[in-house]
């Protein structure tokens, strides 16, 4: 929420309220990086989507943007892939919500929420150690990749479009519900672990 600064308030002759904003504080406030705290993930942001880099709002020192690699609010629509790896501060990510392709690796980040990428399609989260995986809210995602983890379950949604499960190496020994998977055309659930 946006919240200029009134510099100056006061009634007019006609007893009517006048106020005069301070434009560049305004300004100030609308162009503020995303609060992303961590470089490097901020630096494979870029990397990954080289789109961003014709979006920095051109309020701000352009150097100092590429060189901080910050992400402002008019450059998410453009930021579609995202790879987190193990040493990374996923702190922020969140806000990035037109990723369609998202690939993360490490246990640090098996309790990151997914349901904030509402456009995401393709999941890759090999080797993150999780047992419950949470994509009710992800009604496009067409794509899992959820090789060796210690996974027991799966929650779907009832309007999902999941074409592509890829479970090698996880803990389904008791099964899994694929009532709800109208749309699958491959599935490997080889290689399951013995709890």
């Amino acid at each position: 929420m946006l919240t200029p600064g009134f510099k100056n308030k006061k009634v007019n002759d006609a007893g009517r309220l006048e106020i005069s904003i301070d434009v560049e504080e305004f300004i100030k406030e609308v162009t503020q990086p995303l609060n992303i705290p961590d470089k490097a993930l901020r630096q494979e942001v870029y990397k990954q989507n080289p789109e961003v880099l014709n979006h920095i709002p051109a309020d701000v020192n352009q150097e100092e943007a590429k060189s901080n690699f910050n992400i402002y609010e008019s450059q998410v629509e453009y930021i579609k892939k995202l790879k987190i790896s193990e040493n990374v501060d996923t702190t922020g990510v969140e806000q990035l919500t037109n990723v369609y392709l998202l690939e993360v690796k490490g246990e640090k980040h098996k309790d990151l929420n997914f349901s904030a990428f509402k456009k995401l399609q393709y999941l890759d989260i090999d080797k993150v150690g999780i047992e419950t995986l949470d994509v009710s809210e992800l009604e496009v995602l067409k794509s899992i990749k959820a090789n060796d983890n210690n996974l027991k379950e799966i929650k779907f949604n009832e309007n999902n479009k999941v074409e592509w499960l890829d479970l090698k190496g996880n803990n389904f020994t008791n099964g899994l519900d694929f009532t709800k998977l109208t749309s699958l055309k491959h599935l490997d659930l080889s290689d399951q672990k013995e709890s």
